[in-house]
């Protein structure tokens, strides 16, 4: 059903078949939408490596007594 709401999208004149115009468009718009999601990931990547160079502290686990995260109660989490 998405598939066919998607192919709908891109078939303008309605005739149930994409001339080059209309997938030149879909095309397009794939691209656009990869192009954001590059950004997400390289975002979200450049997240990651700048809270990895800082140190864990207590406070940063919420914790006052200085315990931390054991690594595999971390990756149930992330």
């Amino acid at each position: 059903m998405e598939i066919e709401m998607l192919f709908a999208k891109y078939d303008v004149d309605g005739n149930r078949e994409l001339d080059e115009k209309e997938m030149q468009q879909m095309f397009a718009d794939l691209e656009g939408q990869k192009l954001q999601l590059d950004d997400e990931i390289n975002n979200q990547q450049s997240m990651i490596a700048s809270d990895a160079s800082r140190p864990p502290t207590a406070a940063a686990f919420g914790r006052g007594n200085g315990s931390g995260v054991p690594a595999d109660e971390f990756n149930v989490y992330v």
